[in-house]
């Protein structure tokens, strides 16, 4: 009879837990008492080895944490700032304003800004006749003649004057000259604020189409590269010393381990990468040879270290 109820439970039951228990139970009031014992001792070795099993798995992670990464290596301030498409194509990413095209965002600001001097420079004015106190100064001077309020802008205010009789009548007498002057000025920095509107929407889609949202996954690549041979150059002009190469490898290495961790089957990919890991090992292990200094500040901006250099990279 047991042997049939146990048959029964092997063949309806399907989670693996609860079906150890109800056959723990069967063994414990079965008539084999040897059975009984062997199955406890078969369950304490299941629970042991799980045990260990976790044991070993906290170990490996606080272990990986302390050992260097050969493709990726140690997170520094050089690859926390490499872009990658996620950080630029979403909505809400910091990087959206970037600049395309190898200009920064003050060159392309300097640039904006010398276009609206520029434009009002072709109709005969300058930026320098808008400026609070020149407008305080033109408002005291014109409140003689008609009312005006201090929250009061330039467009009414000549809207007022032009349909203001008193001011016609200062045109007539002697003081007109002075009053027309006044009245120039205003009309000037009037012309300037719509020029500046103006200006200030042609940048907003300058900018629009500057930006690295507009762009693809190669100008976001040559992006990064431009980045790491500003951070890494030794002078000026400098765009081949072996820094900038190592340098240029680990920002194309983690853009190709970062398509690798949503592709894992591209095994091209996977060859490229092993590929560029080996050229910055030799690059580096070059520097190594020439210049103990320059080698150790540039692996400690890079993330990696002595070891990993000098052994042998297996992947």
């Amino acid at each position: 009879m047991l042997r049939i109820l146990r048959k029964g439970v092997n063949k309806y039951l399907c989670k693996k837990i609860l079906y150890q228990k109800v056959q723990y139970i069967l063994f414990k009031f079965s008539e084999f008492h040897n059975t009984s014992t062997r199955w406890k001792q078969s369950l304490i070795s299941i629970q042991r080895k799980k045990k260990n099993i976790e044991k070993q798995r906290k170990l490996k992670e606080q272990r990986s944490l302390k050992v260097c990464d050969p493709v990726i290596a140690f997170s520094t301030e050089f690859t926390r700032s490499i872009l990658y498409p996620k950080d630029v194509f979403t909505e809400t990413s910091p990087f959206i304003n970037y600049a395309n095209f190898f200009f920064s965002n003050e060159e392309l600001n300097t640039i904006l800004k010398s276009a609206k001097e520029a434009s009002l420079y072709r109709v005969g004015l300058s930026s320098s006749m808008i400026n609070e106190n020149n407008l305080t100064e033109l408002k005291e001077k014109m409140s003689k003649y008609i009312n005006i309020s201090e929250e009061a802008d330039i467009q009414s205010l000549l809207e007022t004057i032009s349909k203001n009789d008193k001011i016609q009548e200062a045109f007539d007498s002697n003081k007109g000259e002075n009053t027309k002057n006044h009245i120039i000025k205003l009309a000037s920095i009037y012309k300037i604020q719509k020029i500046y509107k103006q200006e200030d929407k042609k940048a907003e889609v300058i900018k629009r189409i500057m930006s690295l949202k507009n762009s693809n996954n190669k100008a976001i690549q040559l992006q990064n590269i431009f980045m790491a041979i500003q951070q890494f150059k030794q002078h000026e002009s400098d765009t081949g010393s072996p820094e900038v190469q190592a340098a240029i490898f680990t920002v194309r290495i983690h853009y190709l381990n970062f398509h690798l961790s949503f592709h894992h089957k591209d095994k091209n990919t996977f060859r490229a990468l092993r590929h560029l890991v080996h050229k910055r090992q030799k690059i580096l292990k070059y520097l190594r040879k020439e210049d103990h200094t320059r080698y150790f500040s540039c692996i400690k901006k890079l993330g990696l270290t002595d070891t990993v250099v000098m052994n042998e990279i297996t992947m």
